[in-house]
């Protein structure tokens, strides 16, 4: 097969340019901040009680599903959310992980053992990089009073409006929502969150800008390169091609 030299020259370029432009993508981070306050990290995590031990949707009682997070820092707001960036042919995808990087954000934790939402992600970052809980803080108060259990405010699917709660039965989902495998991302209506970019710096920047600086001179040699071909290609050299 004959192939005209300068169409090598020109798919370098157009790799060269794929390249600078995901460079120039890992200048950035992706962070999560609070929709009432940007200056704030998002906070949260899987269902848990005021000892940030992580429970079940429907633990009952004063140590079971009490609208706090099962958490390592704080069981009321929970731990520091992080943004993992996957990259897929539809365009890049975010998803909230653990502060630690041990797994994305469930419904409930996965360590509980086979529970039914423990493989429900419970949040999602949509197109407009708003990110939204499917779950809801319901209740008569936020604070537990001694002794009694009848004003716990609990976690709710956040569009569900036929769930039950009762001190010694906890919250029983309804409708669709005692199907896990029903929850659609439309059910997630609860917006908790942005997802925000920040300029990388010190030596990583450095590295990377320096990676972007030997890309472009690749380019700019493959470019030189091209126009001296289109130039030759009007003298007595214009049938060269690589065997």
């Amino acid at each position: 097969m004959l192939i005209p030299s300068n169409n090598f020259v020109k798919l370098a370029i157009g790799a060269g340019h794929a390249v600078r432009v995901d460079l120039a993508n890992q200048l950035f981070y992706p962070i999560a901040v609070d929709i009432n306050n940007p200056s704030q990290p998002l906070a949260g995590g899987s269902v848990g009680n005021r000892s940030g031990r992580a429970v079940t949707l429907g633990s009952a009682g004063v140590g079971g599903n009490t609208a706090a997070y099962g958490a390592d820092f704080s069981s009321l707001t929970g731990d520091p959310l992080s943004v993992v960036k996957i990259n897929t042919a539809n365009g890049p995808l975010f998803t909230l992980a653990k502060y630690d990087g041990t797994g994305i954000i469930t419904i409930e934790d996965p360590t509980l053992g086979a529970n039914p939402y423990a493989s429900i992600p419970r949040y999602v970052v949509k197109a407009d990089g708003t990110i939204f809980d499917c779950l809801e803080a319901r209740g008569q108060d936020t604070e537990t009073a001694p002794n009694t259990y009848s004003n716990l405010r609990h976690w709710e699917f956040a569009a569900d409006g036929a769930g039950t709660y009762t001190v010694a039965g906890g919250y029983v989902p309804g409708g669709i929502f005692g199907t896990p495998s029903s929850i659609t991302e439309n059910h997630y209506t609860r917006a908790v969150g942005k997802v925000s970019f920040r300029a990388k710096s010190g030596a990583a920047s450095a590295v990377i800008q320096e990676q972007i600086q030997r890309t472009q001179s690749g380019i700019d040699t493959m470019s030189r390169m091209l126009r001296a071909f289109h130039d030759e290609a009007k003298g007595p050299f214009s049938n060269i091609v690589i065997k």
